[in-house]
């Protein structure tokens, strides 16, 4: 998928390359006997591209998972592929439906994960809700981006599959601003939806359809997983009525 930048959306520098949203290694020990893997962009209820890649093995190395070019090599291959590294041992049980804890450390490194995912989806649409600047000092200090909420679902039965919306809300009536930018994603059996309001005068909320998510952040305690069973979404229908579920109203 194309950028809308000319240079990486994180620090500036041309040219930029291929950013997976997953990371290839991480999908490949997820998915080992996966004849294809299919990723479904969608944006706003508009399904924008569906990838269907075959594995291909090269250099020990699984092709097929979507990228975005939007990062340049130094991020790249840098303090993105770290970070993708060292939030792993914690995304592959919530992956697999695992039962366990998630320890406060843990917690705040897959708030920061997501929202890294999140700023690399919109950094795929054209025009981008998120603002440049946001994106430049998320590289220098990588945290969760201030009024931005995260949360945790679980889907069952899937298929070894990975999804990615993206929604807007807004703009706001009478102006070109825009409300709030809302990034949900699933890897097997892990949903996540990243919410960042783009105003301070946004109070958002949810639509009475919605099965219950449990809160990733704000948090500062561990979090228990899976979530109760009830809750889990069972069909691509339900994870889209959550990928479009949010409102925003101003104060």
């Amino acid at each position: 998928m194309n950028s809308n930048a000319a240079g990486c959306v994180f620090c500036g520098k041309s040219p930029v390359t291929s950013e997976h949203v997953f990371s290839s290694k991480w999908l490949e020990s997820l998915m080992p006997h996966a004849t294809s893997l299919t990723t479904s962009v969608f944006r706003t209820g508009q399904e924008l591209k569906t990838f269907v890649q075959h594995p291909k093995k090269r250099d020990n190395i699984w092709r097929g998972a979507a990228a975005i070019n939007c990062a340049c090599n130094k991020c790249n291959s840098g303090w993105m592929a770290r970070m993708d590294e060292g939030v792993k041992e914690v995304l592959t049980p919530l992956a697999n439906g695992e039962v366990g804890t998630i320890e406060e450390e843990g917690v705040r490194a897959l708030a920061i994960w997501a929202t890294k995912v999140a700023l690399v989806l919109d950094s795929s649409r054209t025009p981008a809700s998120v603002d440049s600047a946001v994106k430049h000092a998320f590289r220098k200090r990588p945290s969760v981006l201030n009024g931005s909420t995260i949360w945790l679902g679980a889907m069952s039965p899937t298929d070894e599959s990975v999804r990615v919306h993206t929604a807007d809300l807004g703009p706001v009536k009478g102006t070109e601003d825009g409300k709030a930018f809302v990034a949900t994603f699933r890897v097997i059996h892990l949903v996540v939806q990243v919410i960042y309001p783009l105003r301070s005068d946004l109070v958002l909320f949810r639509g009475d359809a919605v099965k219950p998510m449990l809160q990733l952040w704000p948090r500062s305690e561990e979090l228990a997983w899976p979530p109760p069973r009830e809750t889990w979404l069972t069909s691509e229908d339900e994870f889209m009525v959550l990928a479009n579920s949010y409102r925003g109203g101003l104060v």
